[in-house]
Order: C-alpha cells, then structure tokens, then sequence
C-alpha cells in the first residue's frame, strides 16, 4: 500500500507493522523505517545503489529545559495546549516540544533539511496532532505558514532555532502572533551591551565552521522591549522569554542574565573556533567588542548588524 500526505512524502507499507516514509530529492530519495534511515541515489535508469546515511540512530538526547519549561507551564496553568518548533531538526534530540506532544498537546512542526525531516516524519507518525511542514522559514513566509496551519495568534510555546537571521523571523512573527512562552537561541558569545544580527538573506546557507549565525542577547532585548516581553532564563545559546501580562516580580537586568546565563559558567570547546577571541570578547569595552566581531566577520561585510 502506498499513500501520500500533504507534503507530497510517501508512506509505504510493504509488510504487516512495517512502514516507511519516504521524501523525493532531485537525485535520490530518503528512506526512513524505524530506526534506520537509508538515501537511494538515481545513479541510472537500470541501477540504484543505496548509502546508509544513518545505521542504528544514536541514543536520544532531550531537552536540557525540559524540567524548566514543565515547571514554567505549571506555573501557568497550562497542561495541554498549542505549539510551534520552527528548527524542530529530528523531534527527538534536544527537542523542546516532543515531550509536549506526547502530552497531547497540538500544533506544528517546521523543518527544512530533507533527511532531518524524514527521520521527524518517522519519529512522528504516531503523534497525529503534530502538523508536518518542511520548509524553509524565512520573515516572509512565516506568517502565511503558522496562517495556514491554523495556529491561533496567542498559542502557548515557540521553540525558535534556525541558527541563521533568527531574530529578523521572530520579529515578523511576533508582529501577528503572541506566544506565551518563547525559547529561542542567540549567538552567546556576542556580550551585552553589543546588538548583533544575521541580517535576512535568502541564499543563507549555514556553514558551522565560521559561527556567523543568530544575534546576540542585546539585540533579542531590543526586540523584547517592542513586543512586551521579558527575557526570564538563559543557558548558553538558549534563552527563555516569557509574555509580560504574566510575569510576577523583578525580572533580572540584562548583565545579571548574562553572567548567570554564560560568564560564570564553564566554557564549551567549540569557542575555539569562533573567527575571533572568545576571552577577549568578553572582556572588551562597547567599542572594542565590535570592532573585533567586524573584524572577525570581515568575510560577511554588509550581512550583519553590529551597534552599540
């Protein structure tokens, strides 16, 4: 038996509880059945060869904020409600929202790379009140796409990770929608008071190696202040916002944030590769700081925000 669902991804069951899901590439397709994913490449008319793209899946790593978010939706009142993971990768690891689901929770989950989204589409075949989409998000189509899944304007979470123009997508997103709770990534690295962005481009393509990526805590702040929000938490690149109709108490200012989100805390390896030095960022003036972010971006002249 073959179908086909709304994205045009095929599910085949060929034996009794065994199903794959499949996704159609220009040059080959990507199978995915429990916990093996395999890509066939059209190598000829009369022969395809398969690669395993990925044997035995690793074991499942889960959110860090796991216990946080629960507590926080607790203290909200909030036990089944609706969400939205843009950057949802595979579902499971470091997933922000999986657990929700399993909860009974509904919403929509967005992911563009293609064997990421067929292992989401495994993961998830059992979780129906979990919408689909792969596609690339972007400040132009987010909203006709929350729009066409019928997400309500003031839902409960969004979970935001795309490390690219991060922060140019929540700000067109938070201009028709009001989630009450937001968990969204920054380029940590980058101290207050500096205000750096990705500037949007369609043609963004991620290249780890360089961490040109995000915005930093200064500019999410700015962003913060426009819309009524209050940054309530940070962990390294991750921070938690929370809607100010239902803050209680003193909110944290932005140095304390910082220092208890990353200064104090232990520095990971891969600050290594940043294009300049990490210590040195931190402990620079205003000026300084930006000086050695342009400096270290030189590559990415004209692509970015970085200010004062």
């Amino acid at each position: 038996m073959l179908v086909t669902d709304q994205q045009g991804n095929y599910h085949a069951r060929l034996r009794e509880n065994e199903i794959f899901f499949a996704v159609f590439e220009p040059d080959g397709c990507i199978l995915s059945e429990s916990n093996q994913t395999q890509k066939i490449s059209y190598s000829h008319l009369r022969q395809i060869s398969a690669e395993a793209i990925s044997g035995q899946l690793e074991q499942t790593r889960p959110s860090p904020h796991r216990e946080r978010i629960t507590a926080l939706l607790s203290d909200l009142g909030i036990q089944q409600g609706s969400c939205v993971d843009i950057g949802a990768y595979d579902g499971l690891n470091y997933s922000n929202t999986h657990f929700l689901f399993e909860q009974g929770w509904q919403g929509l989950m967005l992911e563009c790379g293609p064997h990421r989204f067929a292992l989401l589409a495994s993961h998830y075949r059992a979780l129906p009140a979990a919408q689909l989409s792969r596609a690339k998000v972007t400040p132009e189509n987010i909203v006709p796409l929350l729009n066409a899944h019928q997400i309500p304007a003031e839902f409960d979470l969004l979970s935001l990770d795309i490390d690219s123009y991060d922060y140019f997508v929540l700000a067109a997103l938070l201009k028709h929608y009001r989630p009450t709770v937001i968990l969204t990534e920054i380029n940590e690295v980058i101290p207050p008071p500096v205000k750096f962005a990705v500037q949007y481009d369609p043609a963004f393509e991620l290249q780890i190696q360089t961490r040109f990526y995000g915005q930093s805590l200064a500019m999410l702040a700015e962003l913060c202040q426009q819309h009524g929000y209050t940054m309530i938490d940070m962990y390294y690149m991750d921070v938690v916002l929370l809607d100010n109709r239902y803050l209680e108490g003193e909110a944290r200012d932005l140095a304390t944030l910082y220092r208890e989100g990353l200064l104090d805390r232990p520095r990971p390896a891969y600050y290594r590769d940043y294009p300049f030095d990490v210590e040195a960022l931190l402990q620079a003036d205003p000026q300084t700081a930006c000086q050695l972010i342009q400096a270290g971006f030189a590559p990415f002249k004209g692509r970015f925000i970085c200010e004062v």
